[in-house]
């Protein structure tokens, strides 16, 4: 599939762990963190406070060494949670009678 396709090309291999970042509002690194739970297969953290906070706390940055992402990888994502998908109407009919809303037809879901 194209999410294992990706992350191999990015050198993620199974059993390697896979430090997740962004600049600091965490966002993107969260949304990732929650593709490879669906996606599975992979040991996978989110940097606490991001790349932002990193820099802020003056910890140790370098280019020096080569990173050992730069190969393929072998990452699988045949080893997922399809449990933490839902569909849009499982997920209306889950809050159909739970929140009050002026419009039925629409729902969100802050996840």
């Amino acid at each position: 599939d194209q999410f294992s396709a990706e992350m191999a090309e990015a050198g993620v291999s199974q059993g390697t762990p896979v430090v997740i970042y962004d600049d600091g509002a965490m966002l993107f690194a969260t949304r990732l963190w929650w593709a490879f739970q669906v996606h599975g297969g992979a040991d996978v953290r989110v940097l606490d406070g991001g790349w932002t906070r990193w820099l802020r706390e003056s910890r140790p940055v370098s280019d020096a060494t080569s990173c050992p992402l730069e190969r393929y990888g072998d990452y699988d994502a045949n080893r997922g949670t399809p449990s933490l998908l839902v569909s849009s109407a499982a997920a209306a009919a889950a809050f159909a009678n739970s929140i009050p809303s002026t419009n039925p037809a629409r729902i969100v879901v802050d996840a």
